[in-house]
C-alpha cells in the first residue's frame, strides 16, 4: 500500500524524468485502488521509472497494464539479488571465478591486486 508521502516523493522523482507528466496526473495513478492497494511504493517508483523513460509511453496510466516495466520489480517473497563479495571474485569483472567473464581478460582475484585477504601470512 501507498501512503500520500510515498506518492509524493515518487511524484517528484518522475517529474525529473518527465516533466510533462503533472503531479495531479501522477497522484491519480498512484490513487487509483489498482496500483494503491496492490502495489509496493518501491515497485510503483521502478515500474514508474521504466515507464518515465520509455519513448513509446505518452501518459503514466499505461502503468495500468501489464507489461516488463512490471518485471523491473522483485516478485513477493524472492530471495535478494545480491551476494556478498569474495576474495577469490575476479577483480577485472567483479564475478565468482567459475562466472568470470574472461573473453577480454584473464581471470585474475581480488587478492591479487591487493584488495581483499591476504594470500600468505607475510602479505599480511
Amino acid at each position: 500500500m501507498i501512503s500520500r508521502d510515498e506518492a509524493d516523493r515518487i511524484a517528484d522523482a518522475i517529474q525529473a524524468l518527465r516533466p510533462n507528466w503533472n503531479r495531479p496526473q501522477l497522484m491519480a495513478v498512484m490513487g487509483d485502488d489498482r496500483i494503491r492497494l496492490r502495489r509496493q511504493p518501491k515497485d510503483v517508483a521502478a515500474a514508474l521509472s521504466w515507464l518515465a523513460l520509455d519513448a513509446d509511453t505518452r501518459q503514466p496510466t499505461r502503468l495500468f497494464e501489464a507489461g516488463p516495466w512490471w518485471a523491473t520489480t522483485d516478485p513477493p517473497g524472492s530471495p535478494p539479488k545480491y551476494r556478498a563479495t569474495d576474495p577469490t571474485d575476479c577483480a577485472i569483472c567483479g564475478r565468482p571465478r567459475g562466472g568470470c567473464l574472461d573473453r577480454d581478460h584473464e581471470y585474475e582475484p581480488q587478492r591479487a591486486r591487493g584488495q581483499g585477504v591476504p594470500r600468505s601470512k607475510e602479505e599480511a
